[in-house]
């Protein structure tokens, strides 16, 4: 058995460390609907975020408050950041590019941290729930 620390749970692989599309299909669906199941717990426990517009589940308040992440550098980020689907676990990761870091500079001068702002993600599900967000 292999340990994913990335994944939500532990893929068993044939006995001889070779494993057939058939297996490695029916692994990969089972991994995606473990993933679904947690992400639909999640959004169970969620709250909505007036000054976002985006639904937080408990998870991302608890690392918002932990990581002392802003309010105003979410919105930031959702306004100026670049998405990137997550096809392996039907995410979307939103984060800051150049272009964007230049445009709030343009905007906001010196009056934002680019700092921090440069070196955070969102992630969130298809329909604007916020699952978590870190510095990289």
């Amino acid at each position: 058995m292999i340990n994913r620390s990335n994944s939500l749970i532990n893929i068993p692989q044939s006995n001889k460390g070779k494993s057939t599309s058939d297996e490695q299909t029916i692994s990969r669906q089972s991994a995606t609907y473990y993933h679904h199941e947690a992400i639909e717990r999640l959004r169970d426990e969620t709250e909505y975020d007036v000054n976002t517009g985006l639904i937080n589940t408990k998870h991302a308040d608890t690392r918002i408050q932990q990581r002392g992440i802003k309010n105003e550098w979410i919105q930031l980020v959702l306004e100026y950041g670049d998405e990137k689907f997550q096809h392996t676990k039907n995410t979307i990761s939103v984060s800051l590019k150049k272009h964007g870091i230049k445009k709030i500079k343009r905007c906001f001068g010196n009056s934002v941290d680019i700092n921090k702002l440069r070196r955070l993600y969102l992630v969130l599900t298809h329909d604007n729930v916020l699952i978590t967000c870190a510095y990289r």
